[in-house]
């Protein structure tokens, strides 16, 4: 992904109601808590099946969810549109990663994340180090 079209994405979202978005995942609820605390309102992204945590148990902490049938689906233009609509800066957790797929992040997410994509690969637990 290029680095000018995500800026492009960002300079097109409203400052004030920019969202953070985050995968439906062990680490959700820490990212919905510490979002609330900020003012910000929470984009969590599920995976069919695996909701209730999101939608019912914490709703408190999400205020969009985006239902999927798996959660590869978020590389669909249709599912990365909708965050855009929202103003979402998306925030990668471990399974996001695992999940999608370095390859899909780094070129076909165009979606703004919370720090660098392309250094995502560097934390995988089975690659060689240099």
């Amino acid at each position: 992904m290029e680095r000018e079209r995500i800026q492009e994405i960002v300079a097109g979202y409203d400052p004030k109601e920019v969202k953070i978005g985050v995968l439906g995942s062990h680490s959700a609820l820490e990212m919905g808590h510490g979002a609330k605390q900020e003012g910000f309102e929470v984009v969590v992204v599920c995976q069919k099946g695996r909701e209730k945590t999101y939608t019912k148990h914490y709703r408190n902490l999400f205020d969009h969810v985006l239902l999927l049938d798996k959660f590869v689906d978020i590389i669909k233009e249709e599912n990365q549109a909708k965050l855009r609509r929202l103003n979402t800066i998306f925030v990668p957790n471990r399974s996001f990663s695992v999940y999608t797929g370095y390859d899909n992040i780094e070129q076909k997410f165009a979606v703004p994340l919370l720090g660098n994509r392309f250094m995502l690969r560097s934390e995988e637990r089975n690659i060689p180090r240099n």
